[in-house]
């Protein structure tokens, strides 16, 4: 320590343990070497002489005719003399020892005094009011500090046992002697509101202290007293919830009710002081109580550390409305990266083309793991909220701390926004000579902390090795800086060993002494994955609607499938900033947008409106830095492109010489460009971290300057891939305000003459759909649907086909996509199934769509147990399932592309579905395996159903690298003679044959004990689990659904009409489906 600290134990109400937590506490700091004075000023009612190590020591004292009393004679003698009297006088000058004591720890007691008739007398009639006031009672108490230090020779710790209530003599040991005050408290109504009162008038004193610059602000520990363990639990948790609200503050220790302790005033630190790891809970408190007082610069530090770092740095993101505060802890996802000291591993997963790859890695894990750490990340990665959520965590960690830090308990967090640190170099001027890392924390310490931790204190946990030293921003400090401070930090690790040092920069800034100190350990954040999105929505909606969890869920349900099921918004969700961005968006408007342009105006609004005084010139220049890059065909340009654009919207002032002027562009920019959120500097090349930042910012550039010629000012740009996006996000911006003008250009493009591959076409039909549904013009959107179906049916390239198709199912296919076709009855050959006899059948012309699945969801097909089978019901309620796998996500959903994630029981509930609900006279199956083989080889047994020659473009394959399924459909040549498409590729199909028997089945057993060893195989990647189920897959025995039709994952092998495959009937992948069959009902 460096210097006396004077604690102060209060309560409102007696009967809590005050004077048993003082002299526990006393008894420990004393084990571990401390020196400690005890002043009674529990002075009506003192307890010191009652605690058994401490009763002789007392009456040693107060029996010696030597002594003079206590503390009350001491203030007696001052007020009849006018002079401070020696404090020798006044206290036992045996220390307290004990064998147990580390060297130097030992306690000392002052009294309150002789407690005889004429002690009692005087004390009653004493005017402490008066006294403190009028008769230099202050000055005294100012004094008898600085005694206090002189005679015991800077003790470590003065405990002060205050009287209860609220009393003059009280307002003098908890408001003008202390440091800090120990307040025990009930967790009854009396006690919460009346220690209420007296933490409020601490607040008061502290703050006067302030302003006279009299001694330091008093801290306060809570501690909540005597609390029973056999309470009812959530009676306990609501009473420990009340104080905490009602005071204002977190409860920092609960010492539970001991029985003993109520019948004899026992030290148990003393008892127990063998056992440092004691099993009685309430010894454990105590020890928990000293850890707090002992680290009181500490605790002052970590409670700044809480307060400060408690809350995202969200407000920036809000618009015009109003910001809403977000907890860290609470909202707080956890960032992964690959970690920098482990090679890759075989990916021990069911799919066995995974290849080698190294699973990603909770980055506050990283830092617990190595000595350093250097982190790069893009902006909005969340590079600063996991530095500061980690140093919240272990600021915490009196709460066990949290997240991945609890490994790093006892290290305490130093903090170091590099931003601020330009200032140090500022202050230096331009002679200064740079400190080492000392110098540079004393002064961040000092400038930018208020003084919240000492250089001292820092240095305390670094020589003690326990330090963990967070150095965010190394892309904001100034370049010419960066080396030296790198240096000198690296040098601090080095020559301290367990200090861990972590480093945070974007990928610019990864360079010199950053690479060549840290490189060994230099991870990237990851972008956000999907569970990672979804956990942050979840987190976001249930901590805003804390009191109406329901109303948390469903909301975050609502804007999880708007994220999931819009590219445009599901990419850039990726990114920590921009996703906290969308949730502001949707939470002010409860939806988001629909339209691309839309969303992204609001979003960069909101982006920009708080974090600059004048927003409209930054979004100006933005526009404007786009505009060029883009007509230019850059995705980058150098600084002196940026400058000299930032000048066109920042002018000259009449009264600044060039010299300032340039200086002025230069700051303004340097603070623009990390500040925005949208550019990123690569290479020595300042671009948009989303080239769709570029394409909207150009498009909203030339909405502002087409003068009235609507059509004119993109005329040049049609055809041309790269400005494609530009003309689509032109026409949705432009519709927002201009909706006949937006329908008009879309509908002259169509009307022009326009071939293989459509750029023209395509590219109105992309922009048509960007329109919002209720301002589309009936016969624009016929247009669109006409011309899309012509591109399906003409155009040659695969990919090409089947974008059209997407953006016909987005738009409304008017194709009948339910239509069966007839199959002819007859014996057929069926390669590796033999000649079988089929009667007449229809079959679905295409896999079950999704706008048709969705019918059935909406129905209640999934609450409906009449639709189902027995073991389908089985499977249903075991999973908890609502709909198929991947429905909520938009790549897998288009409505006219066949529904995946679906198991057989699930196809099996559609059909009954139809059986129970349709009208006419029709009886609906899954096809078996016989039927399915007969329409897709048909009597001739064609190996695929165009025939027997492979040709990868006649159906959605893994060789022309779709990588998702397609519309049905548009693989014209790749149907069967009769009119049944997409039976090769695309999707496989569930049918009802047994795989090992061939025979058909009403129903497939589910087989809990597969489903429990294929989640666990899942969840831990075990090779051995994974190797299990497949090989119990294989047993003979086994009841397996076929799957017939190969799928856009697979090659040609797996797209004959021959091919099987043998999954278990609770199977849900992106590539399962199936298709309907139906017959004349008797």
């Amino acid at each position: 320590m460096t210097r006396t600290t004077f604690i102060t134990f209060y309560s409102y109400k007696g009967g809590v343990g005050r004077t048993l937590a003082l002299g526990n506490v006393a008894w420990e700091a004393a084990l571990n070497g401390k020196k400690v004075v005890i002043i009674d000023f529990d002075l009506e009612a003192p307890g010191i002489p009652s605690l058994i190590p401490f009763r002789d020591s007392v009456q040693r004292h107060l029996n010696d005719e030597r002594k003079k009393g206590g503390i009350f004679e001491f203030v007696k003698y001052f007020k009849e003399h006018q002079t401070v009297p020696p404090l020798s006088e006044y206290y036992s000058t045996e220390p307290i020892l004990s064998d147990d004591f580390k060297k130097n720890g030992n306690i000392i007691i002052i009294p309150a005094g002789y407690e005889n008739s004429d002690y009692k007398e005087t004390l009653q009639s004493f005017d402490w009011k008066k006294f403190y006031e009028k008769e230099d009672g202050k000055e005294l108490f100012a004094e008898l500090r600085q005694q206090i230090e002189f005679e015991f020779k800077n003790p470590d710790f003065i405990l002060i046992d205050s009287r209860t209530g609220l009393t003059d003599i009280g307002a003098i040991s908890t408001f003008l002697l202390p440091d800090q005050v120990v307040i025990l408290t009930g967790l009854n109504d009396q006690n919460i509101y009346g220690c209420k009162s007296v933490i409020e008038s601490i607040d008061r004193e502290s703050r006067r202290r302030a302003e006279e610059n009299w001694l330091r602000p008093i801290d306060t520990i809570l501690a909540a007293t005597p609390v029973n363990d056999s309470e009812e639990l959530r009676l306990r948790k609501k009473r420990l919830g009340k104080a905490a609200k009602e005071l204002g503050r977190k409860i920092d220790v609960i010492l539970p009710y001991v029985p003993i302790l109520s019948l004899e005033e026992r030290i148990l630190t003393r008892e127990e002081s063998g056992e440092r790891d004691s099993p009685i809970p309430i010894v454990r408190e105590y020890r928990k109580l000293y850890a707090l007082i002992s680290n009181k610069t500490l605790h002052i530090y970590f409670n700044w550390i809480q307060d400060r770092y408690s809350h995202m740095d969200a407000e920036k993101l809000h618009g015009k409305g109003q910001a809403v505060p977000l907890k860290l802890p609470e909202i707080f996802v956890p960032l992964y990266a690959y970690d920098p000291a482990r090679p890759a591993t075989k990916k021990t997963v069911k799919d066995p083309g995974a290849g080698e790859r190294q699973e990603p890695v909770d980055v506050e894990k990283l830092m617990a793991q190595n000595d350093f750490l250097l982190i790069e990340g893009i902006a909005g990665s969340g590079k600063t909220t996991v530095l500061k959520h980690a140093a919240y965590c272990l600021a915490a960690e009196s709460a066990n701390g949290c997240g991945a830090t609890k490994s790093m308990n006892g290290f305490a967090p130093i903090l170091i926004l590099l931003k601020d640190v330009n200032d140090y170099f500022k202050d230096l001027g331009p002679r200064g000579r740079p400190g080492d890392a000392e110098s540079v924390m004393a002064w961040y310490f000092r400038k930018k902390t208020g003084s919240a931790v000492s250089i001292r204190t820092a240095n305390d946990f670094i020589k003690a090795g326990k330090a963990l030293i967070l150095l965010d921003g190394l892309d904001e400090l100034n370049p010419r800086f960066r080396n030296h401070v790198v240096d000198a930090f690296a040098d601090l690790r080095v020559k301290h060993k367990g200090v861990k040092l972590v480093l945070t920069g974007r990928p610019h800034s990864m360079e010199g002494a950053a690479i060549n100190r840290l490189g060994e350990r230099h991870a990237r954040i990851l972008a956000f994955d999907r569970g990672q999105i979804k956990t942050y929505i979840r987190r976001w909606f249930e901590y805003l609607y804390g009191g109406s969890p329901g109303i948390g869920e469903m909301n975050a349900d609502a804007m999880i499938n708007e994220v999931a099921g819009r590219e445009a918004i599901s990419k850039l969700s990726e990114n920590p900033l921009m996703l906290t961005a969308i949730c502001i968006l949707y939470h002010d408007g409860k939806e988001l947008p629909e339209q691309r342009a839309e969303l992204y105006k609001k979003f960069i609004d909101n982006l920009l409106f708080r974090r600059f005084g004048d927003p409209e010139k930054v979004h100006n220049f933005l526009k404007a830095f786009a505009h060029g890059m883009q007509m230019k065909r850059r995705r980058g340009a150098g600084r002196a492109f940026a400058i000299k654009t930032l000048k066109e919207v920042y002018r000259k002032r009449p009264d600044e010489t060039a010299r300032d002027y340039d200086r002025r562009i230069d700051e303004t920019f340097d603070d623009l460009e990390p500040k925005c959120g949208l550019l990123k500097l690569e290479n020595g090349e300042y671009a948009f971290q989303n080239l769709t930042f570029q394409k909207f910012l150009t498009a909203h550039y030339l909405v502002n300057r087409n003068k009235g010629d609507f059509s004119g000012v993109i005329q040049n740009l049609w055809g041309d891939e790269w400005h494609r996006e530009v003309i689509e996000l032109y026409i949705g911006f432009l519709n927002i305000d201009n909706k006949e003008t937006a329908n008009l250009i879309v509908e002259k493009a169509l009307d022009k003459k326009d071939t293989s591959p459509y750029k023209r076409w395509r590219t109105a039909s992309r922009s048509f759909h960007d329109i919002h549904r209720d301002r589309r013009d009936a016969p624009v959107l016929e247009k669109t649907r006409g011309r899309l179906i012509e591109i399906m049916g003409a155009e040659p390239d695969p990919k090409i086909r089947a974008e059209a198709g997407d953006i016909l199912g987005w738009l409304g296919d008017p194709r009948d996509l339910k239509e069966f076709i007839r199959i002819k009855g007859g014996l057929y050959d069926l390669k590796d199934l033999g000649e079988h006899q089929i009667r007449n059948f229809e079959i679905g012309r295409y896999p079950v769509v999704n706008a048709w699945f969705g019918e059935f969801i909406n129905a209640g097909g999934y609450e409906n147990r009449d639709f189902w089978t027995p073991e389908g019901w089985k499977w249903r309620e075991y999973e908890n399932v609502t709909k198929p796998l991947f429905w909520d996500d938009r790549k897998w959903r288009c409505p006219n592309a066949p529904v995946v994630g679906v198991s057989w029981y699930e196809a099996a509930a559609f059909v009954q579905w139809l059986n129970q609900t349709g009208d006419d006279d029709y009886t609906h199956n899954l096809l078996t395996e016989k039927q399915w083989q007969a329409a897709a080889g048909g009597f001739g047994k064609r190996t695929y159903p165009w025939g027997d020659e492979w040709d990868k473009n006649k159906c959605n394959n893994k060789e022309i690298k779709i990588q998702k399924t397609t519309s049905v459909g548009i693989f014209k040549t790749g149907g069967a003679p009769e009119g049944v498409f997409d039976l090769s590729g695309n999707v496989w199909e569930w049918t009802t044959s047994n795989y090992h028997s061939k025979n058909e089945l009403a129903d497939f057993v589910f087989d809990k004990k597969m489903q429990k060893l294929l989640d666990e195989a899942e969840r831990s990647r075990d090779k051995k689990l994974i190797d299990d189920f497949y090989k119990k897959l294989g047993e003979k025995k086994r009841r397996l659904s076929v799957l017939r039709g190969g799928s856009w994952i697979f090659e040609s092998f797996d797209c004959r009409c021959a091919a099987r495959f043998l999954p278990p009937p609770d199977f849900r992948f992106i590539d399962s489906g199936f298709r309907c069959a139906r017959t004349r009902s008797m």
